[in-house]
């Protein structure tokens, strides 16, 4: 390779071949990854998806309790928009707003129009539904 691949590089890698379900080269990637990093936490994570999507269960056991050993956790995904002069931040699955129950039903109700205009054949409604599911 021209470059000396780092921690980003393995992890893109990484990233793709979850996408992919390459599980070999995923393991490889995440073996350089850790190497570099090893307390990286989204290296454990990715690999266990690879290995959840690829039914390996046993692996995905083992991943989760070395992670917990070495008291590794995956900080949730958040997000921040800027309103005018105020921030404001949102987390994964977050109900500390005082409407958060409106802005989910609103969301759901969004979700299920878009899903109703997709066809069903289209490649697009599957992987709407699979990332609103997860």
């Amino acid at each position: 390779m021209p470059i000396q691949p780092d921690v980003h590089i393995w992890q893109i890698l990484l990233s793709a071949c979850n996408i992919h379900g390459h599980v070999e080269l995923g393991r490889v990637a995440a073996s350089k990854l850790l190497e570099i990093h090893p307390e990286n936490e989204s290296a454990y994570i990715l690999l266990s998806n690879l290995y959840a999507s690829a039914g390996m269960w046993n692996a995905v056991g083992r991943l989760r309790k070395e992670m917990k050993e070495k008291t590794l956790r995956k900080e949730p995904g958040s997000s921040w928009i800027q309103v005018g002069r105020k921030s404001h931040t949102f987390f994964v699955n977050d109900t500390s707003h005082p409407q958060s129950k409106e802005i989910y039903e609103e969301l759901i109700r969004l979700y299920k129009q878009v899903i109703v205009s997709l066809e069903p054949e289209q490649d697009g409604a599957s992987l709407l539904t699979m990332v609103l599911a997860a």
